[in-house]
């Protein structure tokens, strides 16, 4: 049956054994995930914690009601009010269908309401444009940006295992298919659990940032967006968000070489899949690849 423009459309998909009903609104010949509406929501949310006003990001440091403590006895030059402002997701057309969530863990050196647009979106310099094109990313963390669509195909159980390779859909070798990691962030949402950047080396936050900005703002993100599945690209952030949420986490399950691990968590009423690994800056090695796929066939 052909779709008109306004047309509202229902579709069922299997995530990790659940049925999951996703409905979409037919406009202009494309089916489009209502992306806007928890755009708007995620501001209003922004708007009630001081962190915009008027539609417009505010300098973090001058305005979160956590700044006192986030930024207590660290100088002025480590503070650049541009790379401090609150960031919206980045999210993907088809993120309805997946539910996944892809959570690094602060901007490097970068900022700003419409920054994970700029720097992912399908343009000239943008990551997806890049991995289309079959480029090297080399801004604004390279490493993160090819592992996070690795580690979202793998979670999302697009690959195939032949021969001791892992490959995509396409019978390609994952890490090389361009068309398997540029797409991938159609299915997904990006965002950070920490919202300032810090200017010193590798925008590494201070550590009361964690213990502020994840329980009092990337939780409430969390409430909005309503993951199916998380993605944590550090494991310092499952440390701190297990510790926030500690009477809605289940037991931790690591991997074999315990480099990874995955649990549940209630939250917001359902059962969300939570697989932490280790940001690529950290620890990078593509027998990390293996040992996600173990966890996700074992789920």
């Amino acid at each position: 049956m052909k779709a008109h423009s306004g047309q509202i459309i229902s579709s069922y998909y299997d995530i990790w054994g659940v049925k999951y009903l996703a409905i979409y609104v037919y406009k202009a010949g494309n089916i489009m995930p209502d992306a806007t509406q928890i755009r708007d929501k995620l501001k209003s949310l922004y708007t009630d914690l001081s962190l915009m006003k008027n539609d417009q990001d505010l300098v973090l440091y001058k305005n979160c009601k956590c700044k006192d403590d986030c930024w207590k006895g660290h100088p002025v030059n480590s503070k650049n009010p541009e790379n401090n402002k609150i960031t919206l997701p980045y999210i993907g057309k088809s993120y309805i269908k997946s539910g996944l969530v892809c959570v690094g863990l602060n901007q490097h050196d970068d900022g700003g309401l419409d920054s994970h647009y700029n720097i992912i979106g399908d343009k000239k310099d943008g990551v997806i444009k890049i991995l289309k094109d079959g480029g090297k990313v080399d801004k604004n963390g390279s490493l993160l940006w090819h592992r996070t669509a690795v580690y979202a195909n793998i979670i999302l159980k697009k690959i195939k295992c032949k021969n001791n390779n892992i490959l995509s859909v396409n019978d390609e070798v994952l890490e090389d298919d361009k068309k398997a990691l540029s797409g991938i962030f159609n299915d997904i949402i990006y965002m950070e659990a920490i919202k300032c950047s810090p200017k010193v080396d590798r925008s590494k936050p201070f550590p009361a940032m964690k213990w502020q900005c994840i329980p009092n703002i990337f939780v409430e993100e969390l409430k909005i967006i309503k993951p199916k599945i998380i993605l944590l690209l550090s494991k310092g952030t499952s440390t701190v968000l297990r510790q926030c949420l500690k009477n809605e986490v289940a037991e931790e399950e690591k991997s074999k070489q315990r480099h990874m691990s995955r649990y549940k968590m209630d939250f917001n009423g359902k059962t969300v899949q939570v697989f932490a690994v280790p940001h690529p800056a950290r620890y990078n090695s593509k027998d990390l690849y293996s040992e996600l796929i173990d966890l996700v066939t074992h789920a």
